[in-house]
């Protein structure tokens, strides 16, 4: 039982109803619906304070959720600035080669965010795609639509980050070729992960 299941079971044995449990709290409503879908975690005032009135222990609340979180929380953040030191230095060097991949700095970037974004995703991070797209998408069926939405975010942004330094070497229409060719791939993944979990695109 995760921490989702076991709010829901502790809410349930003493009869209150998510908004009845939010004002006793003085939190939001929809935190609680938010958290029972196990589409976040409480802060750590929060727990306590979900703990203290459950008359339950924090570590029985969380039974290590909450430390999971912040290590994934830690190696995300990790990932970014190792990410960011690489796009830094790979325009850097290609900079020195071609002054002309200046002219091209934004597509760079876009891109580069992009791929940090779909990391994000690969690791399971569905908060990151607004909740309208994923607002079908099973608890169970979370991670595997993380991943597959990842995969076509990673593959839009490596195919511009590759057309703005193929532009920056040369003259002819590559950019258009490979830039159409990784958002039709991208979002062929999109699509697919949008109809196996969420059941259509809307």
């Amino acid at each position: 039982m995760d921490f989702s299941d076991r709010l829901k079971e502790l809410r349930r044995l003493k009869g209150v109803s998510q908004e009845k449990l939010a004002q006793d709290i003085n939190i939001s409503r929809s935190s609680v619906a938010k958290w029972e879908n196990g589409l976040g975690m409480p802060t750590d005032e929060s727990l306590k304070m979900l703990a203290d009135y459950f008359g339950v222990t924090v570590a029985y609340l969380a039974n290590g959720q909450q430390q999971t979180i912040k290590r994934s929380s830690k190696k995300l953040t990790l990932i970014s600035i190792v990410l960011a030191v690489v796009f830094v230095g790979l325009v850097c060097v290609l900079g020195s080669i071609q002054s002309k991949i200046f002219d091209y700095i934004f597509p760079i970037l876009l891109g580069c965010i992009l791929v940090i974004m779909g990391v994000f995703n690969c690791m399971g991070n569905i908060a990151s795609i607004h909740w309208y797209n994923r607002r079908k998408v099973t608890k169970q069926n979370q991670k595997a639509y993380s991943r597959i939405m990842g995969i076509g975010t990673i593959v839009i942004g490596v195919g511009v980050v590759l057309a703005g330094v193929m532009q920056a070497f040369s003259d002819g229409q590559i950019m258009e070729y490979i830039m159409a060719g990784s958002v039709i791939t991208g979002l062929a993944f999109m699509l697919y992960a949008q109809f196996k979990y969420n059941k259509g695109i809307f």
